[in-house]
């Protein structure tokens, strides 16, 4: 296979200035390493001895955390009984993934990203559901309401709304 004469030149170039970047580069003086850990002071270390310092750096965290910050629950430390924790009701799981009309009814959609349910009250759907219906473990559709969903969770009989967002009304085409 014979090369075309530009890519010939375009090769020989690209070998001379790869082999002129590797010898002409002056050898590196040892220097400091950082080794930074997060919120901790920087070690740093050299070829004779190692040491600890504060050190400032000039970087940028590129993909920052975008949620909700949790902040840890504060303890008062002249207590010295323990604090029984109340456990609450988890989030919901469940989510509307769609609605459709049919026969002056309205039919929602629910999902916990592995199941779905159909919610309404006389279709025809399989596996539909209705208030009083159990959907999953320890929930229940309590309440079907023109703009949200009432879902309880059963061990502490805690009620949760779920918003129905644009799926309270038959879109009009």
């Amino acid at each position: 296979m014979k090369l075309p004469r530009y890519l010939q030149i375009a090769l020989a170039a690209s070998v001379l200035l790869c082999l002129w970047s590797v010898f002409s580069t002056p050898e590196p003086q040892p220097q400091e390493e950082r080794l930074l850990v997060q919120g901790r002071p920087a070690i740093v270390a050299s070829s004779s001895h190692t040491r600890t310092t504060t050190a400032v750096t000039n970087s940028v965290n590129l993909f920052p955390f975008q949620g909700l910050t949790v902040e840890p629950p504060q303890r008062a430390a002249s207590s010295p009984a323990p604090e029984v924790a109340m456990t609450s009701a988890p989030p919901l799981p469940f989510q509307i993934s769609g609605a459709w009309w049919e026969r002056q009814q309205r039919a929602l959609v629910l999902t916990n990203g592995e199941r779905q349910w159909v919610i309404c009250r006389q279709c025809r759907a399989r596996d539909k559901i209705w208030t009083g219906d159990i959907l999953e473990h320890n929930w229940q559709l309590v309440e079907v309401g023109a703009d949200f969903l009432t879902i309880r969770w059963l061990p502490q009989r805690h009620d949760q709304r779920l918003a129905l967002g644009d799926m309270t009304f038959k879109p009009k085409f």
